[in-house]
C-alpha cells in the first residue's frame, strides 16, 4: 500500500443529483494512472454485467431466496466463459448466435465443449 485514492462521482437523474464517494487502497501514486485504473475496472465490470443481462437475461431472474441468486450468477459466468471459448465456425458469431447454434444441434456442441475443457 502506497496511497489511498478517492473518487467522487456525481450522477444526474430525473429524480435529482446523486453524489457518491469511493475510497481505494492502492499501490499507485500517479493520479493519471489511478484514474485510468479505476475507469478500466468499472469498464470491465459494466461490460460483464451488460453481457449477463443482455445475453442471459440476469435482470429478469426471479431467484431471490437463499443461495439461488449467487449460484445462478456463478453458472451464468461459467456459461459466458464457455461461449467465449467455443468456436462455431465463424469468428464474428455473437454469443446469442452461438447459443442458438448449440440449441439446434446440442450433441455436436457438447462434444466440442468437452474438447475445450
Amino acid at each position: 500500500m502506497k496511497s489511498i485514492g478517492k473518487v467522487e462521482k456525481e450522477t444526474i437523474t430525473t429524480k435529482g443529483t446523486v453524489k457518491e464517494t469511493r475510497y481505494y487502497i492502492t499501490s499507485l501514486t500517479d493520479e493519471e494512472k489511478f484514474a485510468k485504473s479505476v475507469r478500466g475496472h468499472w469498464s470491465i465490470e459494466n461490460n460483464l454485467h451488460w453481457m449477463l443481462d443482455a445475453v442471459l437475461g440476469e435482470d429478469k431472474s426471479r431467484a431471490r431466496k437463499g443461495n439461488a441468486p449467487i449460484n445462478l450468477n456463478i453458472m451464468r459466468k461459467f456459461v459466458l466463459t464457455l461461449l467465449g471459448k467455443l468456436n462455431t465456425g465463424r469468428p464474428r458469431d455473437s454469443l446469442r448466435t452461438k447459443m442458438y447454434k448449440i440449441a439446434m444441434t446440442p450433441k455436436k456442441w457438447l462434444t466440442e465443449l468437452f474438447k475445450i475443457a
